[in-house]
C-alpha cells in the first residue's frame, strides 16, 4: 500500500478534544509502516478542488499511478 505524507499527517494528528488519546486506526497504521506494508509516495501535482489529505494527494497519486483509491472522507468517532 502506498501513502501519501499528506495522508499520513491526517491518520496521525492527535485529537484535539483528547489530545493525548491513541485511536486503534492509528496504532494500526503505525504498525503497517513499521512491518513495511507502507510505502510513502507524493504526488508530482495535488487536486486542487479537495483538502490536503486523501481528497487531494490521494486522488492525485492515484490518478497519476492508474491505481484504485480507498476513501473514507469522514472524522473518525471516539
Amino acid at each position: 500500500m502506498c501513502v501519501s505524507e499528506a495522508v499520513r499527517a491526517e491518520v496521525l494528528a492527535p485529537d484535539p478534544r483528547y489530545p493525548h488519546r491513541v485511536y486503534g486506526y492509528q496504532e494500526l497504521f503505525r504498525l503497517l509502516e513499521a512491518q513495511s506494508a507502507l510505502a510513502t509516495c507524493n504526488p508530482s501535482q495535488c487536486v486542487p478542488q479537495f483538502h490536503a489529505g486523501e481528497a487531494a494527494a490521494a486522488l492525485a497519486l492515484a490518478r497519476a499511478e492508474g491505481w484504485w483509491l480507498l476513501l473514507v472522507e469522514q472524522s473518525p468517532s471516539p
